[in-house]
């Protein structure tokens, strides 16, 4: 007699996993128990692997099972619908009944999302780092996806960077600024728990720089020619920065066609914006041009804000001299200044001669010692 045996539907032979489930309705954001037992031949299984699976999506969750062969899963709910779940232990091939639960949309929990920038500004390029908090009222979220967006100069938003919040609803990225002004706002999309959001826009700017003004400058009617020259200055920060101010002296000490500086001043302490501070600046004349008027002229760097002004140079007199000891001095017309001759024996009160050329210049000479 032939026996044929027939392949018939797999069993896993004496093995059985239960599976219950509470709730059994529910509203998205619900947390739903499963729970069940496995055995072997009506004996518990301790120690074996159950997972938990959502049809159409696959495992949502697994446990160990315990002493008494039984597991204790917990599922949230994240989406809304008729739902169907079985329990499985890969390990010994054994699959429960199906069960279904009902989640309803129910109301989502509000959120809010900030967005701030250390540094808010600086002087491209630097670096800055963006900080997203996402909040339901005064709760943080966590391990929920934010993501940051940006844009400038007139490039149209794009993803910047996108992930997880921590356990304080923070998700934090650095970025180089190399342009600036650059704006930035985070966006949470919800789920089925909590609400959709967005940040108010930020924007990231360029630190503003000191631009100096020359609103005033005094300068004396007069000076003996080879003074020292003191003027004063009222400068203006009109920038958008803090920053000290300078200021340079132009004048023309040698008649030539271009000014050179003669002297420069800097305020001590830095000028906030919108505010103006008078300061001195103090520098030799080496201009020693008799009878003519000396245009000085206060700027700032660029020459974009100056003021001139006109000074008288007088004729230096010779230094006096007494006892035995005569020094000539001599200027001749269209020289920088007064020239020291030669020192000579010579009773006191001896009258020095002013000579406008070097003939009449000897002449004086001889005429002293006779």
């Amino acid at each position: 007699m032939v026996i044929v045996v027939r392949p018939g539907p797999y069993t896993a032979g004496p093995y059985a996993l239960s599976i219950g489930v509470t709730p059994k309705t529910g509203s998205v954001g619900d947390a739903f128990r499963f729970l069940g037992i496995l055995t072997l031949s009506g004996s518990p299984m301790m120690g074996i692997t159950v997972q938990l699976v959502l049809e159409g999506v696959g495992n949502v969750g697994e446990d160990v099972t315990g002493s008494m062969g039984n597991y204790d899963i917990t599922w949230t709910a994240d989406r809304s619908g008729t739902l169907l779940f079985h329990a499985e232990a890969p390990g010994v091939g054994v699959v429960s009944d199906t069960i279904s639960i009902t989640v309803e949309e129910g109301v989502k929990k509000p959120t809010s999302l900030s967005l701030t920038a250390s540094p808010a500004s600086g002087a491209p390029p630097f670096y800055t780092t963006l900080m997203a908090t996402l909040m339901s009222n005064v709760t943080p979220v966590g391990y929920r996806e934010v993501e940051i967006y940006m844009r400038y100069a007139g490039i149209p938003w794009t993803k910047l960077t996108w992930g997880d919040t921590d356990s304080s609803g923070v998700k934090s990225f650095s970025i180089h600024i190399g342009v600036a002004p650059v704006e930035f706002y985070a966006y949470f999309a919800g789920d089925g728990e909590y609400e959709e959001c967005a940040s108010p826009i930020i924007t990231i700017t360029a630190e503003g720089e000191v631009f100096t003004s020359v609103m005033d400058f005094v300068v004396p009617d007069s000076l003996p020619a080879g003074s020292t020259v003191s003027v004063r200055v009222l400068a203006k920060n009109t920038g958008g920065g803090a920053g000290r101010l300078k200021v340079y002296v132009d004048g023309n000490p040698d008649e030539e066609d271009e000014d050179i500086t003669v002297g420069t001043g800097t305020t001590p302490s830095d000028i906030l914006p919108g505010n103006s501070v008078w300061f001195d600046i103090t520098f030799s004349a080496y201009f020693n041009m008799p009878d003519w008027d000396y245009i000085l002229t206060a700027r700032n760097y660029d020459s974009t804000s100056q003021i001139s002004k006109t000074i008288s140079l007088g004729v230096a007199p010779p230094p006096e001299v007494s006892g035995d000891i005569i020094v000539v001095y001599y200027w001749i017309e269209g020289m920088a200044g007064w020239g020291n001759l030669e020192a000579y024996p010579t009773p006191a009160k001896v009258p020095v001669a002013v000579c406008p050329t070097l003939l009449s210049l000897s002449e004086a000479i001889n005429s002293s010692f006779q």
